[in-house]
């Protein structure tokens, strides 16, 4: 490509625009060409800033690569908020597998055709490097992939040391993918992810990966799934908004090796009556230090914690109904659950399967919120679990019938069944269990 004009600047590394190197950007001319000769001059020296024009549209119909060497990547690239719209029948509009200390800004990202290609792609081969870059303010729209980062072997440098802040990626297949490799030292600060069928998927190595603020929200099937057999270590999510007609997070069947996954002070909501808020799917899944701690956790009918790997601990979080007979193992640390009772006829037993385990010491006070035609009534005790201890544990009540009249009596009580704790309660003739009574489980 013959330049359409030439600088010093731009010979001499200070500052380029994509218009120097012939790009039109007027959304018909196609300017692949073009950019690409503008990104081989921005990685061939060091601290190059490259522009493109504002309120401007560029067609690309390939894969951008932009390359520089490790004396020359300090480079800058700013969007202005111009839009590069991708026409390629595959792969990626931006490869980004051997760019570091890098600074990319500002652009639109679109898929000319909905599902299909990637956005921004980095996969570093053997003895490639990539890694503490900044990525910010860059919105990505309809394609398969919006952000793909990790490394195609075992030998490459990685996609590490890098941030990427307020970027927004919505209706792609899977928005952020960490696939194999290096994915070391990835902070994601205040991003939006929305309206994809899978939100972030991790199923490749990752180290030390942190979702900082923002918003995964109106996925289909997720907003985090985890998959693969690879290393997956200390990861957190920490101040999110969610909010999903699916699943918050899927642990896939067959994962291993995820340790020290941390969710923390999020607002997870389900707006699906028939899903959980926090699921798993399958068997074979192996990980540890599984917490979530200090959120508020709710659906749309009533808070699940759902199937959680055997171990999770949940730690104070805000969840004002559970109703699921799921999370079997789950380790509950200063945590309250409110359990709704079912409406019943008069004098059926009515039960509740806790998810508490019975082999585990705990103190517990338990309060019953009953609500007649007439009132509503309060009863409270304390239970005390001790390890290998069958709860066994059953207190009279009094209670006014639902027409009002005589008080009438009946039982609530606590057994083991299969070794988690489970409630029971026998109203006698005359009084009836309404849909607003409620069984509150706090850990002391």
């Amino acid at each position: 490509m013959t330049l359409t004009k030439t600088h010093n600047r731009m010979i001499d590394g200070a500052s380029a625009s994509v218009s120097d190197f012939g790009a039109i950007g007027d959304g018909v001319v196609d300017d692949t060409v073009a950019i690409q000769t503008a990104f081989d001059w921005l990685g061939n020296g060091p601290f190059r800033h490259l522009s493109f024009a504002s309120n401007s549209t560029y067609k690309v119909s390939t894969t951008l690569t932009m390359t520089s060497t490790w004396t020359t990547r300090q480079c800058t690239v700013s969007g202005n908020r111009a839009q590069v719209v991708f026409y390629g029948a595959s792969g990626a509009l931006f490869d980004f597998s051997s760019v570091g200390n890098s600074v990319f800004r500002d652009l639109y990202l679109i898929s000319n055709t909905s599902g299909v290609g990637t956005a921004i792609y980095s996969r570093p081969a053997a003895g490639q490097y990539s890694g503490q870059c900044l990525f910010e303010n860059i919105q990505i729209l309809d394609f398969e992939r919006g952000l793909q980062w990790g490394s195609a072997t075992s030998g490459a440098n990685g996609g590490w040391s890098t941030n990427f802040i307020d970027l927004d990626i919505s209706s792609c297949d899977i928005g952020v993918y960490l696939t194999e490799g290096g994915n070391n030292a990835l902070n994601f600060v205040g991003c939006r992810v929305a309206s994809c069928g899978q939100g972030v998927v991790i199923d490749g190595s990752c180290y030390e990966v942190k979702f900082i603020g923002g918003a995964y929200e109106f996925h289909t099937t997720a907003a985090f799934v985890f998959g693969g057999t690879s290393e997956k270590f200390s990861i957190s999510m920490d101040g999110l908004y969610m909010e999903n007609a699916s699943t918050d997070f899927q642990f896939n069947a067959g994962t291993t090796n995820l340790r020290n996954l941390s969710v923390k002070d999020c607002y997870i909501f389900s707006s699906s009556a028939t899903k959980v808020a926090v699921s798993s799917v399958g068997s074979g899944f192996s990980g540890s230090n599984i917490c979530f701690r200090d959120n508020f956790i709710y659906t749309s009918a009533g808070s699940f914690y759902g199937d959680l790997p055997v171990g999770t601990t949940l730690s104070n979080n805000y969840a004002p109904f559970e109703q699921a007979a799921g999370g079997i193992g789950l380790k509950y640390e200063n945590s309250t659950k409110q359990y709704f009772l079912s409406a019943q006829s008069a004098g059926v037993k009515s039960d509740v399967t806790t998810n508490q385990p019975c082999n585990e010491v705990g103190s517990y006070r338990w309060t019953l919120f009953h609500n007649n035609n007439d009132g509503d009534y309060v009863f409270s005790g304390n239970l005390v679990v001790s390890q290998g201890d069958d709860p066994k544990f059953t207190t009279d009540i009094a209670l006014k019938s639902a027409s009002g009249g005589g008080a009438a009596s009946g039982t609530i009580g606590f057994v083991n069944d299969t070794n988690i704790i489970k409630f029971e309660y026998t109203p006698l003739a005359g009084v009836t269990t309404l849909s607003t009574s409620y069984l509150v489980l706090t850990r002391t």
